[in-house]
Formats: structure tokens, sequence, C-alpha cells
């Protein structure tokens, strides 16, 4: 439902190529849009492609080879990240979202080149339709972070995740600093949401790790006020995050033979990583006050009691 050219491009590519066909989504969420895509096709084998993003001409052909070819359940590329403006700050996106400092071990992010390998997730999905359905589709109560839950999913059952580096799409991301960070807000409130409306841990450990580090950095800062030594805490741990930024830029600035990224990166992952923690903080809060998560813990433990 998209009140963009979207829906207009849409149909012209439909007018020439016949088994194009578009699909109203009343609910205007992304779980809820590929449950019914899963749902109305045909085909055997199906592929996640969202619009923001540039194929390979290769890359449907090679991820499906590769479905047969190693057995795997599930098989995607590597996802590259560009600006969509070339500003200094938009050039500097792109650094801090493909490097482990910036995303932690999401290789699918950082990796080129060398052999497929086994990961925890892909940017896009290419799998049989009888698996998906057999999983139970995506959970339509997460409007964010459903590909990392379905995808946890999938291995607890037993699946197995293949990532291609040498299969390329090319991602563009926000490139001015206020959509950035509040980009990355929503991301940190929704690493933490979706455990009231999931019986599985949904997410990885990169995941929390900015509620760790910012809320440790909060509660030193809080209770330095009773216990002065805290503070002391919450100096040390800037002082070592400002030190690793630092070096990660120095790093990016000489593989990019560009100065100016020292200046520019420390600022990125400040507003990649802080957000993300504040709106983990947020997150964690509503599920304090959620009562779908208290009685799913409940039935956890009155589960193991039983058993």
């Amino acid at each position: 439902m998209s009140e963009d050219a979207t829906r207009d491009i849409v149909r012209r590519y439909a007018q020439k190529y016949p088994n194009l066909k578009l699909v109203d989504n009343p609910q205007k969420t992304t779980p809820f849009a590929l449950n019914l895509g899963i749902r109305l096709s045909r085909a055997e084998v199906l592929m996640r492609m969202d619009a923001h993003s540039v194929y390979a001409k290769s890359y449907i052909r090679k991820c499906v080879q590769a479905l047969d070819h190693y057995s795997a359940d599930c098989v995607g590329g590597i996802w590259k990240v560009v600006p969509r403006t070339r500003t200094l700050f938009g050039l500097g996106v792109p650094q801090a979202l493909s490097h482990p400092f910036g995303v932690g071990n999401a290789q699918y992010r950082y990796v080129e080149g060398g052999e497929p390998r086994w990961v925890d997730t892909v940017p896009y999905f290419c799998m049989r339709k009888s698996r998906l359905i057999e999983l139970g589709l995506f959970n339509e109560k997460l409007m964010h972070g459903q590909d990392m839950e379905f995808s946890l999913r999938l291995q607890q059952a037993g699946g197995r995740i293949l990532l291609l580096p040498g299969v390329v799409s090319h991602y563009y991301a926000r490139s001015d600093a206020r959509s950035f960070g509040w980009h990355n807000w929503r991301n940190g409130v929704w690493a933490l949401v979706p455990f009231a409306h999931s019986n599985i841990i949904p997410v990885a450990w990169r995941h929390l790790v900015p509620l760790v580090f910012v809320g440790s950095i909060l509660g030193a800062l809080v209770l330095g006020y009773w216990m002065p030594q805290l503070l002391w805490v919450a100096a040390g741990l800037l002082l070592s995050y400002g030190l690793v930024a630092l070096a990660a830029s120095v790093q990016i600035a000489l593989r990019e033979h560009d100065i100016r990224y020292v200046f520019v990166m420390p600022v990125v992952f400040v507003l990649l990583h802080v957000p993300y923690g504040l709106g983990s903080i947020w997150g964690l809060l509503q599920l304090l006050v959620e009562r779908k998560f208290w009685g799913k813990l409940m039935r956890r433990e009155s589960e193991r009691r039983v058993a």
C-alpha cells in the first residue's frame, strides 16, 4: 500500500511480464507481506528481494543452484551497503555497517570472497516453499526483526543457512545523521520487544551488546551519586569505547586512503550504537509492563517444573 510510485512501477512491470502480480498488503507490515507472497505463490522455490537493494544478474541463479548443491535449507548472498547520498557522513555509514566493530559477527555484511559458509542468518532468503510452510512462516506480531527470529527458529528445527560470498546485493542505506540514528533506535527497541511475541530467544547475542554497553554506563552514572567509585567505571567504559572506535576509524581511513574517515567514523559509530542501546532500554521497559511476556515466563517455569 505504498503511497509513492512503487505501485505504478509494479503495474508497468506486470504489463510486460504477465507472471508478475501486485498483491495488496492491508496490514502494511513486512511479515504480513512476506506471508501473503508465500501463500499465493505457486513456485517450488521462493526468494525475498527488497526494493531498496540492487542485485547482481547471477543472484537468483546462484542461490537456487546452491540450495540443491549444498543441501541447504536457506541460501543468501552478502549484503554490500552503499550510501543513498555521497556526503562524508553518508560514505561513513556503509563503513560502519560492514565493520565487525559496527555490527559484530553478522558475516553477511563484511565477508568478501572465499568459500560458502554456514551462518546464523542471511539478508534475503532463498528457500523451498514447503520448508517455509513447515516452519509456520514469519511471525506477524514482529514489525521488525522477523527475519532473525525466523532464522533462529529454522536452526532450532535442524535447518542450515548458507552464505554465498560470491553472490552480491547492494543495499542503499540511510545516509543522513537524523534518519540513521532514528533507524538504529527503532532497531534497538525491536531487539527486545520480540521476546514477548516469540517462543524462542528471538535475537543473536550481537543484538544485545549495545543494551549492555549503554545500560552499564547509564547505571554507573546514576549509582555514582551514592557510590562515586562507579563514576570511574563509566569513565573506563567510555574511554575504552572511544579508543576502539578510533582504532577502527584509523583502520578504515588507511584502507580507503582517506584521512577524513578518522574524524567522521567515531560519530557514525556513536550514532549506530548509542541510539540502538537506548532503544533497547526502552524496549526492555516495554517488556517489563507487557503481560504477555510475564505470562510466557510463567508458563515456561511451570513446564520446567513439570518436566
